[in-house]
């Protein structure tokens, strides 16, 4: 489609039905390639159908047949959504860590931009169920690295050890995002 002349919008609205909201392409600016941005797993799509090929090379996503699998059931699961990724932060009173995300593409469709996810599900089974994990990829990256760093600043009071500046500079990201997207 690229070849074509089709637009990126033009290619994730023939695949998806919908066109992925701004901040789907901030977190592919920002994150989807970045070691340093966030710690998430980002799935294979869409963060690759976004890559026009005259953009150059990028270094593709790693897919292993169990993630394959695991994406073909979530996908049986619930086909009204989009994987993204997953989070990581898997931590006590870290509300979504190690959940599994993606958006509705029926909200999508409605003009909203839903995240839903399984929570606190690493591994995919049958008996999954898609639930509402927040409004957006940025609501639930803020919670999720705000909790994160609640977590990591109290593991530093009793462990020298424990630096929580890395999780500082996630956050700090994940604000200016935030910013860039809320701006004027």
């Amino acid at each position: 489609m690229y070849a074509q002349g089709k637009t990126r919008s033009q290619v994730l609205e023939a695949i998806y039905g919908v066109d992925l909201p701004r901040e789907a392409v901030l977190c592919f600016r920002d994150f989807a390639y970045s070691d340093g941005g966030v710690a998430v797993d980002w799935r294979y799509h869409p963060w690759e159908l976004m890559i026009p090929p005259n953009e150059g090379k990028r270094a593709p996503f790693p897919i292993n047949d169990y993630q394959s699998d695991e994406d073909a059931l979530a996908y049986e699961l619930a086909p009204n959504v989009l994987l993204l990724g997953d989070l990581h932060y898997f931590a006590e009173g870290v509300r979504l860590g190690g959940s599994l995300f993606g958006y509705d593409l029926d909200e999508l469709r409605a003009g909203r931009t839903t995240v839903v996810g399984l929570l606190r599900k690493p591994i995919i089974s049958r008996d999954a169920r898609f639930t509402v994990l927040g409004p957006s990829i940025v609501d639930v990256l803020v919670e999720t690295v705000t909790s994160y760093l609640a977590f990591s600043e109290r593991l530093a009071e009793r462990d020298n050890h424990e630096d929580p500046d890395p999780v500082r500079e996630q956050l700090a990201r994940v604000e200016a995002l935030q910013r860039e997207l809320n701006g004027p």
